[in-house]
């Protein structure tokens, strides 16, 4: 049992180490962490930090303002990816006519 506590203290001191690099390195701006675990992995860390819940998909913890999220593995779906159009060709025709043109007074 002790062997366990002595495990899951370095899991966070690892986290706490990771979260307190990523604040030096960006100081403004919220932070969020996101670990994707294997179910059983996923259930382990539920259990070792005392958050087991049997309904969920993910549970998160703070440490130093920062959200660390664990999440079942396939939990995230794969987004489409967006197209952007090229910007029109006439953009610059169409705002240099608007910006010189002569107003009827």
């Amino acid at each position: 049992m002790a062997e366990n506590k002595k495990d899951i203290s370095g899991v966070i001191e690892n986290i706490a180490f990771a979260t307190d690099k990523l604040q030096s390195t960006y100081p403004i701006g919220k932070i969020a962490i996101i670990i994707e675990l294997s179910h059983q992995k996923f259930i382990e860390a539920q259990f070792d930090l005392d958050m087991y819940s049997e309904s969920t998909d993910q549970f998160k913890i703070d440490i130093s303002d920062v959200e660390v999220i664990f999440i079942k593995e396939n939990t995230l779906k794969p987004q489409e990816e967006v197209k952007q159009e090229p910007p029109k060709k006439n953009f610059f025709k169409k705002l240099s006519s608007v910006l010189f043109s002569k107003k009827s007074s």
